[in-house]
């Protein structure tokens, strides 16, 4: 008589983009038996868009076929298939504004998605007993004989034999692994950044505002000392999501930051400008991550910009996937040996 082994208990932490991509893959595993776990009650349309490179879209086949069709299905076309395109990257003020610094991420066919859009895709990936919304992990605890056990606000509890954590910046799994008082634990903002986003139709930012054509193809980022302004077509070419990420906000005790002021960037370039009016009043939220801007000194030389972003262009394009994903599926198989032995 064959021998049935138990399966693999997984709790994933956060539905989110990377929650509901690696729950997908794992619906093709019969060994593992696995549930996200999502602390909002109901998935917005809130969130940036995103226009993927190649190593996300490389990763996202490494997942499965339907996870990168997924995305594809979902997508907008930024230029004709055949069309080499790249996110272009643009000095905004200055000696050399307008001058063009980097390209990231050129491939031909490159598209953009909204975010909702595509934790849509991937929901229907995923059979709907498998998710569990409204649901706010409070407690990771090890218990004996390697299993894990979580906590939720409701006072549930959840024990597996493998905990993954895909719960954002605020992240009580990282908080967990590392320790409260790591300095990777808690996002950080030293600078002051905060992101203002706001989404138009695409026929009101023609019309009214006067947006050049070329912004609602490519993915520009137009840099300067207070931080970067950038656009990205959404919603199949129907509704363009415009960001202002600024350096140096002032925040409230309670978190928040005044609406948008178009006069900081009274010396960015007229493209800048239109982007700016379209943020004025715009919600704003404050992120611990490290947004682009040019330094005074920059401004003064592109060659230096250049070579900042030729390093990011190489990790966007050309950073080695395949050896990160064997790596970890090394140690995969190391850990699942340790825990049938």
């Amino acid at each position: 008589m064959t021998e049935t082994r138990p399966k693999i208990k997984v709790i994933i932490i956060g539905g989110g983009i990377a929650g509901l991509a690696l729950a997908a893959s794992l619906t093709k595993r019969p060994h593992i038996d696995f549930h996200v776990y999502e602390g909002v009650p109901e998935y917005k349309d809130v969130g940036a868009g995103l226009a993927l490179h190649s190593n996300a879209i490389r990763a996202m086949g490494l997942l499965g076929a339907e996870v990168r069709q997924a995305y594809f299905d979902k997508a907008l076309d930024m230029g004709e298939e055949h069309e080499e395109m790249a996110t272009e990257v643009i000095l905004a003020q200055g000696p050399h504004s307008g001058e063009l610094v980097a390209e990231l991420g050129r491939a031909k066919g490159r598209k953009s998605v909204s975010r909702a859009d595509l934790l849509q895709g991937l929901l229907a990936l995923v059979p709907a007993d498998r998710i569990t919304l409204g649901t706010r992990l409070t407690k990771v605890e090890e218990t004996v004989g390697g299993k894990v056990t979580v906590t939720f606000q409701d006072g549930g509890q959840v024990s597996g034999d493998c905990l993954i954590g895909a719960d954002g910046i605020h992240s009580l799994t990282r908080s967990y692994v590392l320790g409260a008082e790591h300095p990777a634990t808690a996002p950080v903002n030293h600078d002051g950044w905060q992101i203002y986003r706001i989404m138009v139709p695409m026929s009101v930012a023609q019309r009214e505002h006067g947006l050049d054509p070329r912004w609602t193809k490519i993915v520009p980022i137009m840099l300067g000392p207070r931080g970067h302004i950038n656009t990205l077509p959404l919603n199949k070419s129907t509704r363009l999501s415009a960001g202002v990420a600024v350096r140096g906000a002032k925040f409230t005790e309670n978190g928040m930051a005044s609406e948008l002021n178009p006069g900081l960037y009274s010396e960015y370039s007229d493209e800048a400008h239109v982007l700016c009016d379209f943020d004025a009043g715009a919600a704003a939220d404050s992120f611990g991550r490290v947004y682009a801007y040019a330094e005074a000194d920059m401004l003064n030389r592109p060659e230096k910009m250049r070579s900042f972003f030729k390093d990011a262009a190489a990790f966007t394009n050309d950073f080695d996937l395949r050896k990160q994903n064997d790596d970890a599926m090394i140690l995969m198989q190391k850990w699942l040996r340790e825990t049938q032995t």
